[in-house]
């Protein structure tokens, strides 16, 4: 039953990438190859794992018939053996998300740093679908709506330099997380040995970050006063990159209360929803929640404060 499974696993990968390589869905098969790559090393069959990651090189050869696709699914293949194997030797959340990233994001810098003028010239083309849409709408507003992505458009090619590894960066870090989240699910499902040692809701970040922090302000603030482009590139993107992961150590927090507090279900989605909806930008509460954690450890605190009431009751 299992080589049966394994046979069609194999047949899907080669086909799957063969059809995304030749349509285009290059970002759909970068989030699916991983998936059997990570599972099959993770429980212990390194040598099926290979396999599928030559199936979906082969495929994507097939498909697109040059050597640059093939090389573009080999790094997603290589992403899941990291975390396959990361996870079989018990590696935290934390660490697998950290070191997938860093894998990922290295080659989409590279990229959008070797292929510059073509991102410029793919978001011109995105603004230029929204702008479309404005004016083709049948709302009264669309005069108004059609100024405000013009005005968008301005604001963010001006300041592209400055914001784009950031935003490429945020995307992979939210990505890669929701991958691993993903895998260690269906490790527990499986009922494997292997998998993540902790959970997201309990990763937390080092606290020797807030220095990095403190220096990335630092430079804000020499920028300001004395304009200087590089220094402004690396403010600005590290910054803004830097936000994105205390934001999300801040949403890792919510979620270790709402558990500890055994919050119920329709509460949970009513909380979340609304941290989501007013936690956008630098000030946001889940930034400044995952930031102040350096100093206040929230949730040594909540586990006192639990273990508190449990004793109360007692």
């Amino acid at each position: 039953m299992q080589a049966i499974l394994y046979i069609e696993v194999l047949m899907g990968v080669l086909l799957g990438t063969g059809i995304c390589a030749r349509i285009g869905l290059d970002a759909f098969a970068m989030v699916l190859i991983p998936v059997p790559v990570a599972l099959y090393w993770a429980t212990g069959a390194p040598g099926r794992s290979l396999i599928v990651v030559a199936c979906a090189i082969l495929g994507a050869w097939i498909g697109a018939g040059t050597l640059a696709d093939a090389a573009i699914y080999n790094l997603a293949a290589a992403v899941g053996v990291l975390l396959g194997w990361g996870m079989k030797r018990r590696w935290t959340f934390g660490w697998c998300v950290t070191m997938a990233t860093a894998v990922v994001f290295t080659a989409v810098a590279l990229n959008l740093w070797v292929n510059w003028d073509t991102s410029i010239s793919d978001l011109n083309q995105k603004f230029d679908t929204l702008e479309a849409l404005a004016e083709n709408s049948s709302n009264n507003q669309n005069s108004e709506l059609t100024e405000v992505f013009a005005e968008a458009r301005r604001l963010v090619l001006k300041n592209w330099n400055y914001i784009a590894f950031s935003a490429y960066f945020q995307s992979t870090l939210f990505g890669v997380t929701l991958f691993v989240a993903f895998l260690a699910k269906m490790l527990r499902l499986m009922g494997a040995h292997a998998g993540p040692s902790s959970t997201f809701r309990s990763m937390r970040l080092p606290d020797t970050l807030v220095w990095l922090a403190i220096a990335l302000g630092i430079l804000v603030i020499i920028d300001h006063w004395w304009p200087n482009e590089t220094l402004r590139v690396i403010a600005w993107n590290g910054g803004l990159g830097l936000q994105c992961v205390y934001w999300l150590s801040g949403f890792a927090i919510l979620l270790y209360t709402l558990y500890a507090f055994k919050v119920n279900r329709f509460m949970c989605g009513l909380t979340i929803s609304f941290f989501l909806v007013f936690s956008q930008g630098i000030a946001s509460p889940l930034c400044l929640l995952g930031l102040f954690d350096t100093w206040w450890d929230f949730r040594t605190r909540i586990d006192r404060l639990i273990e508190a009431r449990r004793t109360k009751e007692c």
